[in-house]
């Protein structure tokens, strides 16, 4: 169940991680801007990889 919901909503926080990112380096706190960038590449990773499994789903 966890792991459908980080599904469903990778893409927003995907985009949080990154925006919370953005606003660290900002200030130069370079171990947050270290951790939500793993945190936002993980987000869009898991989205892209999920996407083309249900398009291969689809179409195969």
């Amino acid at each position: 169940m966890i792991l459908m919901l980080f599904i469903l909503l990778s893409v927003p926080l995907g985009l949080f991680a990154t925006w919370f990112a953005w606003r660290a380096w900002k200030v130069e706190r370079m171990n947050v801007v270290y951790g939500m960038s793993f945190l936002a590449f993980f987000c869009f990773a898991t989205a892209i990889i999920v996407s083309i499994w249900i398009w291969l789903a689809m179409n195969g």
